[in-house]
């Protein structure tokens, strides 16, 4: 039989997914639950220093994925660099695959998922995607950490890249001060549109 909580609770569970509730899972409950376990060690339980190792790990990859620096970021390809979360700042619009990528590198996930983090078919068109904002389609080297862009537009849709939080910050700082998010506005960039 169908449990039939399951679709909501995954639906609630994806709206509640945000920094707060990573950094209560991360260290209060599973602070506690350490806690819990060292305690259980003092007293001579077995296998509680295996878990407490086990959970101070996990700990760590979570702790890891909050703060969203590369392995562990999220990269959204088609919203400007400037738009680009910055730590643990999961969009529900842009998808599971994307939001649970920082999981997947982390190894945290139960079950292996078969997805295709390489390049997707297609190309963008370079009316739309200026350098400034989405260097990434600007020849990539399919290597480099926080690329700038290239010479050449290519319009390739990597998926792969990671920016790191201070490379986004730069953005966000040089967007304010050139008035990207104006530029946006204006119509001549597509802002945040899923290819």
């Amino acid at each position: 039989m169908r449990n039939p909580f399951r679709p909501r609770a995954g639906r609630i569970l994806s709206q509640t997914l945000d920094q707060d509730f990573g950094r209560g899972s991360t260290y209060t409950y599973l602070g506690d639950w350490i806690n819990q376990q060292k305690k259980a060690a003092a007293a001579g339980i077995a296998g509680a220093d295996i878990r407490i190792l086990a959970a101070t790990e996990l700990q760590a990859k979570l702790a890891a994925i909050i703060a969203g620096e590369p392995p562990y970021d999220i990269f959204v390809r088609w919203k400007p660099l400037h738009q680009q979360p910055v730590g643990w700042e999961p969009d529900i619009n842009d998808g599971v695959r994307l939001n649970i990528r920082p999981f997947i590198e982390a190894g945290v996930l139960r079950g292996k998922v078969n997805v295709n983090w390489k390049k997707d078919r297609g190309a963008e068109p370079k009316s739309l995607r200026p350098k400034k904002m989405f260097p990434w389609f600007w020849g990539w080297d399919e290597k480099s950490p926080d690329f700038a862009g290239g010479s050449e537009f290519t319009g390739e849709r990597f998926n792969a890249l990671h920016y790191t939080n201070e490379a986004k910050e730069a953005a966000r700082k040089r967007a304010k001060d050139e008035g990207w998010d104006a530029e946006l506005a204006s119509g001549k960039v597509v802002k945040s549109k899923r290819s």
